[in-house]
């Protein structure tokens, strides 16, 4: 799971970028401590991360930074299945591109990415499917350039989410099959 620094360790927050990345669960690899320190900085070299932050606190690292190491460990034992909650909160436009651009690359590779975010383009850049919640319940699961078509047909994302508020998704999930003008 990716998510913000403040919950990325609990009380492990003293613990360097290396150290983090390898607590993940180091006994699965059975790994000397050299080799672990080697895949965690080849690890961290593939999220844009210089192998000199190894040592460094994560607490001294920017946001953007501490979101690549929290990818970086994420991805360690490469894992079938990200959950990534929030990624790009608080990170300005260049450090939310490069993350995008590394999930993606996960993307590539196989990996399945849950993305759990308010960042609508974001979703819409890496998403095959998308599902929308309100009021904590799922109104509409559609693949995503099913929904890109509403604003082909000149309705905006937040025209959507009001339709799906006053119908409860279903005159949406009628419609994806169809015409999205007529939504």
């Amino acid at each position: 799971m990716v998510h913000g620094p403040e919950a990325q360790g609990g009380n492990a927050v003293w613990l360097e970028v290396e150290q983090k990345i390898n607590s993940v669960n180091p006994s699965d690899w059975r790994l000397a401590i050299i080799e672990a320190r080697e895949r965690a900085i080849e690890v961290m070299r593939k999220v844009r991360l210089a192998p000199e932050f190894a040592d460094v606190r994560p607490i001294e690292l920017s946001g953007g930074m501490q979101k690549r190491a929290g990818l970086a460990r994420a991805t360690i034992l490469e894992p079938e299945i990200i959950l990534f909650d929030e990624p790009t909160a608080g990170l300005d436009p260049v450090n939310t591109h490069r993350l995008i651009n590394n999930i993606k690359k996960l993307k590539a590779k196989g990996s399945t990415g849950i993305f759990v975010t308010h960042d609508i383009p974001a979703a819409f850049e890496i998403s095959d499917r998308i599902a929308i919640l309100y009021h904590g319940k799922i109104h509409v699961t559609a693949r995503a350039r099913q929904l890109r078509g509403f604003q082909r047909h000149n309705l905006d994302l937040l025209e959507v989410f009001f339709h799906i508020a006053l119908a409860g998704g279903q005159r949406i999930n009628a419609r994806l099959e169809g015409d999205p003008a007529q939504v």
